[in-house]
């Protein structure tokens, strides 16, 4: 009799083991697209098909799906169909990752209740691959704030408001900007006077410059973007002073093709091209050179300056050479 009743228990619990995969209960999880840029935001549909009595509990998310891919929006369940006693729900997730590569959303549990045994149904996992922006054509730089101007009528109101206390703030303002500007005037007269101090070359100051990074060598201490930068910068700086471009306030390929009507030659174009583009790649997007493409970007930038100091000095060749001695020892007041 002992042995028929553990018989009895032994097939009751096998029965409640595969009750759940004989009734057919079937999970997903599928993306709108298994490409994208990164910061792009894309949908993860979950879904479960199941027997009506059959209770489905869909899987426990928060903010993050894994450490990189993280959930902006989360529909929650909703019912999408129902017919011969099956129904599907359904949950949809906004998710997004601020990062480049290959990505994959691991599979995700499901808990299904059959009576009192819990059974555990996973998806299958989902790969994405993440893509960098193209930094020269879509990121500009940041403008600053604009400055709303004081109109006649603002002054007028405030002074109506807070007469007679407004009408005299008025005048203690308008007396001290005179005072102000005639500060300035006898000491712009005094600065004739003044001693004058030569002005650095732009070639002179961006080898300077380029030889500093070159002893800091910031990129074998962990400040790879800090380095990139830097050398951006300073070519900028370079180009600025010896073409008259704006420079700082324009992105690589306005540069580029500014530069195209000075008498740099297109190799100088280049290396400068590969040099802004890498850091553009290192600031907006996260690639980490290689050490040996780091310093060889600064043997680059430093061909890039004698080479174009070059090009300015063969153009100048002909002047009279006092016209080239006085162009070369230019002042400026103190």
């Amino acid at each position: 009799m002992e042995k028929v009743i553990k018989w009895v228990l032994a097939l009751a619990l096998a029965g409640c083991i595969t009750a759940i995969s004989a009734q057919q209960v079937v999970v997903k999880a599928e993306l709108d697209t298994n490409r994208a840029l990164i910061g792009d935001q894309l949908n993860l549909h979950l879904s479960v098909e199941k027997p009506a009595d059959l209770r489905i509990e869909f899987p426990r998310l928060k903010d993050t799906i894994t450490r990189k891919i993280e959930i902006v929006g989360d529909s929650y369940t909703d019912t999408t169909s129902f017919s011969q006693g099956r129904v599907t729900f359904g949950r949809n997730l906004l998710i997004t990752v601020f990062d480049t590569g290959v990505f994959e959303i691991p599979a995700l549990d499901f808990m299904a209740y059959s009576g009192q045994s819990p059974d555990t149904l996973s998806t299958i996992p989902v790969q994405f691959v993440v893509l960098p922006v193209a930094a020269d054509t879509t990121l500009k730089d940041i403008k600053p704030n604009f400055k709303a101007p004081v109109n006649l009528a603002e002054i007028i109101y405030y002074v109506k408001k807070n007469y007679p206390f407004g009408l005299l703030a008025i005048a203690v303002a308008l007396f001290t900007w005179f005072i102000i500007r005639y500060i300035r005037k006898k000491r712009g007269r005094s600065g004739d006077d003044q001693e004058e101090i030569p002005l650095e070359l732009p070639e002179v100051i961006a080898l300077r410059e380029l030889e500093k990074l070159k002893e800091d060598k910031p990129w074998m201490h962990n400040r790879v973007k800090l380095y990139h930068s830097r050398l951006s910068e300073v070519l900028r700086r370079y180009i600025e002073g010896r073409y008259s471009i704006m420079a700082l306030e324009q992105t690589t390929e306005e540069i580029l093709m500014a530069l195209k009507s000075t008498p740099c030659g297109s190799s100088d174009l280049n290396k400068l091209s590969g040099i802004l583009k890498l850091s553009d790649l290192v600031k907006f997007a996260k690639v980490i050179p290689a050490t040996e493409e780091n310093a060889l970007q600064l043997d680059l930038a430093s061909e890039f300056v004698h080479s174009t100091t070059e090009h300015i000095g063969e153009m100048n060749r002909d002047e009279d050479p006092e016209k080239k001695l006085v162009q070369t020892n230019t002042v400026i007041h103190a």
